[in-house]
Formats: structure tokens, sequence, C-alpha cells
């Protein structure tokens, strides 16, 4: 089954079968603890290898660091680095039920596998632009994203308990991928519903589609802050 065919199914929360054992979602009530490690793993090549200079810079000279870290893939350097390693460990062990899962991945199956469960969680990669002044902007727009009004975790689970009568414990058993579908088509039925009613005074109101297709994946962050862990804690107990 392909990457798309997967994604397809997220919504069901069922694991995802893999080669190496079935991926499970991470749950809401266990986000709290996994959050930090979550976010670690959307961090680039280039991030942890310039992560890697800094902790090796009062070790070896600049030559020496160098020549370790160039040429060195993505699963290479994260072996190397104990505090990526420790998270990777966490999340794989976690979401594959498996304490041995290390040694079943490879410079083979890593990107791949990596790349499952990052969109399992909605986690896009931090990738650096190789124009610094472009990726100056794109850092500025993640904050003003990431400081403005909307919906916090916290504000959805309890539009979602509002609006659909499910109660907090159910929905601490579910992945943050069903939240936000749920959150964003209980949106999309709302705007539709008033949309219907608006049709009935003008005819030039287009009525909106409650059904259409939701990607989550257009938006930049949906993974926790620690703003968002702290409240969903408090929120569900």
């Amino acid at each position: 089954m392909k990457s798309n065919d997967f994604m397809q199914l997220f919504g069901t929360g069922q694991p995802v079968k893999t080669p190496i054992g079935d991926c499970h979602f991470i749950k809401i009530k266990e986000y709290v603890d996994f959050s930090s490690d979550l976010q670690l793993m959307a961090d680039s090549k280039d991030k942890i290898a310039e992560s890697m200079r800094q902790v090796l810079k009062d070790k070896l000279d600049a030559q020496d660091i160098e020549e370790m870290v160039n040429g060195r893939n993505l699963f290479q350097l994260i072996l190397m680095h104990p505090l990526y390693l420790e998270a990777y460990q966490s999340i794989l062990i976690k979401v594959f039920n498996d304490e041995g899962i290390m040694s079943k991945i490879s410079d083979e199956n890593f990107i791949e596998l990596r790349s499952l469960v990052l969109k399992m969680h909605l986690i896009n990669e931090d990738k650096k632009s190789p124009n610094s002044e472009i990726d100056e902007l794109n850092q500025i727009s993640k904050e003003l994203k990431s400081s403005d009004d909307g919906a916090d975790l916290s504000d959805m689970i309890s539009a979602v308990v509002a609006m659909t009568g499910i109660d907090y414990s159910t929905i601490n058993e579910w992945s943050l991928y069903q939240l936000y579908l749920t959150y964003h088509r209980i949106q999309k039925k709302v705007n539709h519903d008033a949309s219907v009613i608006f049709a009935t005074v003008s005819s030039e109101v287009k009525i909106d589609r409650w059904d259409d297709h939701i990607d989550l994946y257009a938006e930049e962050k949906h993974h926790l802050s620690h703003k968002d862990s702290e409240s969903i804690k408090k929120l569900l107990g």
C-alpha cells in the first residue's frame, strides 16, 4: 500500500502496518510526555549537523569535527547525537511498542519510517532554505502564525465536546490527527449550514460543501507546543 493510501485511513486511528511491525498513533492523553521528542524528530539534517558541531567544539578541533559531520546522512547523524538518538528511541519504541525497534531500523528504511511517523502526528519537517533571507522570512512567518489568535489544542478539544457531545475521556483516546480532522469537519459543517441559511435570502450566496477534502498538511505547525501540552494536561486531567 502506498503512503497516500495509508494517509486516507489515518482518520480511523488504527495502526499502520509496516515491514518491521505495526506503527501506532500516540494518543492525545500521551502527548504531554512525547511532544518534545516529536518536535526533535522534525529537525532537519542541517540543524542536527550544526548541533553536533556545537556539542563537539570544545572537544575536537574544527577540522576533525567537519570530517566527522560532513558526508553523514540524517540517520548516521542521529546515531551520533545523544539528544536526538534518545528522542528517536523514545518515539519509535512507543509507536511500534517494541523495545528492540532500533535494531530493525537501517539506512534503507529509516527515511520512509520517519516520514510515516511525522505524517501520522501531523508534523512537517523543519526544512532550511539555502537562501538565508528566505529562511529568515519563513521563520518570521512561522512565528506570526504561532502567535495568532486561532484556536489552540485545548480550544479544539472543548469545541469538539460542545458540538458533538463526545466526552473528554473519549477524546483522551484519540490521535491528534483524529482531533484535527473532526474539528475542521465541524467547522465545514457550521459554514455549510450558515451558507444554506444565507442562500434563502440571496441568490448570490454560494453554498459551501461540508464534505470537502480536508488537507491537514497544509498548515506548517500542528504538533503540540509546550503551552499546548500544559493546557491539554489541565483540561483532560
